[in-house]
């Protein structure tokens, strides 16, 4: 969730492990690429046997909306923010797009998904509010999560610290363990401790605890 204009990443996975990849992003010029890159894909072979792509021009958030995104200050970046956290330089520009947003358990109920191997999200901030609410419903169905946190757009003061270490806890108290890290924490990679059995050999089960939707 959250493409930019780079999803090889995204490609790798379906192309090396055949994985089903669904990719999210609402911003303008990521659809415009991301679209490119999963027609390309379609039907050139490179995917190993039930690998697939699909793009979905939504963004990720703690409940269904028509959400406002402030389009970046300098027209050479890519990355809009959800309006409330836009910086001066955003505010100034005054150049907003309003997009559809959607939760989670909507998107995973819409597709017939009851787990995910990796929830991979790098939203601009509105990362902590999404991960907040998965927590609050004890809703958290996936083995793997990788983040990159935006901490710094929370605004001044210890907002942004207070809220960044209470996801932390909240993911640990969950049961989820940091395996990789850089840049100072800001890209994290968490593990579900529980899930390791599913991992060595996909025999066991893995059930969230509350049912997709909503």
């Amino acid at each position: 969730v959250g493409c930019g204009m780079d999803v090889s990443w995204d490609v790798g996975m379906a192309e090396k492990y055949g994985a089903q990849v669904f990719l999210f992003d609402p911003t303008p010029r990521s659809v415009r690429y991301v679209r490119g890159v999963v027609v390309g894909f379609s039907g050139d072979g490179r995917m190993k046997s039930g690998g697939q792509l699909s793009f979905t021009a939504e963004g990720l958030a703690d409940k269904p909306a028509e959400m406002t995104f402030a389009m970046p200050a300098d027209s050479g970046h890519v990355s809009m923010r959800n309006i409330e956290l836009a910086d001066e330089a955003m505010r100034a520009k005054g150049q907003t797009v309003i997009a559809k947003v959607d939760t989670l358990g909507n998107w995973m109920a819409a597709r017939g998904h009851d787990y995910l191997d990796v929830l991979k999200i790098d939203i601009e901030g509105a990362e902590y509010g999404v991960l907040e609410s998965l927590l609050a419903d004890d809703f958290l169905p996936f083995t793997q999560l990788l983040v990159e946190f935006h901490g710094r757009f929370l605004g001044e003061g210890g907002e942004g610290k207070r809220r960044h270490e209470g996801v932390l806890k909240g993911l640990r108290e969950k049961g989820f363990e940091t395996i990789w890290q850089q840049n100072a924490g800001q890209e994290v990679a968490f593990l579900k401790v529980e899930d390791l059995g599913y991992c060595e050999d996909g025999g066991e089960r893995r059930v969230p605890r509350k049912a997709a939707g909503g």
